[in-house]
């Protein structure tokens, strides 16, 4: 079955067991232990589960939730690139 996206927002929330992605078609869960490598950029993130990147926009990142998403993620073991 196709699904057609006609809302592309989405939404992030950090919790203290990993990252939870929800849009219209649904949601994903990564808990911090799946998530390999992060790198920050000025204007976007890459989180790494696998050779290829998710990617969040910064601006939601900024001060504490960004922290928090970088925290979490070298205590589990994830490289932290910032760029």
């Amino acid at each position: 079955m196709l699904a057609i996206v006609t809302d592309r927002t989405a939404r992030c929330r950090i919790t203290d067991e990993g990252i939870e992605l929800h849009n219209e078609l649904g949601h994903s869960t990564f808990p911090w232990k799946l998530i390999k490598k992060v790198v920050r950029f000025p204007d976007v993130w890459l989180l790494y589960v696998g050779p290829q990147p998710f990617w969040l926009p910064s601006a939601p990142l900024q001060g504490d939730a960004g922290d928090a998403l970088l925290e979490q993620a070298a205590q589990h073991g994830a490289k932290v690139v910032l760029r």
